[in-house]
């Protein structure tokens, strides 16, 4: 099965060079449909550059604090000074209370 994700310019590139290896997302009703496998179309927002990638893992944590603790930030497109309270830029913490969170690792 094929999932498509939009993802930002800066992630988007960090996918395509090998250096972001985990995907973070709410653990929603569409991240639920993914299965080891299957594929990710990365779409980038800014050029609509279409990138595939295999899922080789999900795994879901019960907050963005707990996946963090659990991988280096550096696969997970972020700097080392960056910590897990920069994902409620995108997700208020009602939904990854009510979603839980997952880390999709990409081949």
């Amino acid at each position: 099965m094929i999932h498509k994700l939009h993802l930002d310019n800066i992630y988007f590139d960090l996918i395509k060079k090998g250096y972001k290896k985990v995907e973070i997302r709410l653990y929603d009703d569409k991240r639920k449909q993914m299965n080891i496998g299957d594929t990710i179309e990365f779409i980038n927002r800014n050029t609509n550059e279409i990138l595939d990638i295999k899922i080789k893992n999900i795994i879901v944590f019960d907050s963005f604090k707990e996946l963090f603790n659990n991988f280096d930030n550096k696969i997970l497109g972020f700097k080392e000074n960056e910590n897990y309270k920069i994902m409620y830029n995108i997700y208020s913490k009602e939904d990854e209370i009510k979603n839980k969170v997952c880390a999709i690792i990409l081949e």
